[in-house]
């Protein structure tokens, strides 16, 4: 199957409450089916009471999520930059 790509804010919630419920897998997943623009965005996405996903994978504990998603980040920032 292939995966097509798609937009931050069709995602936004779901990626928040994977991160919630340390689904690295959900994460890994719906980051790499976005855009280029898209993904950019991901360090000033925010939910409902202000929280950035690195802040909120850092509440919940999840060195792994958070791990990729600096790793994440920083790659895209290089490579589209």
């Amino acid at each position: 199957m292939l995966s097509q790509k798609t937009s931050i804010t069709a995602q936004v919630d779901t990626l928040f409450l994977a991160v919630k419920s340390l689904d690295t897998n959900k994460v890994i997943s719906i980051l790499q089916r976005l855009e280029t623009e898209d993904s950019l965005t991901i360090a000033s996405l925010t939910d409902a009471e202000g929280y950035t996903l690195i802040h909120k994978a850092a509440f919940e504990n999840s060195y792994r999520i958070s791990e990729y998603l600096i790793t994440y980040y920083k790659n895209r920032l290089t490579t589209n930059l």
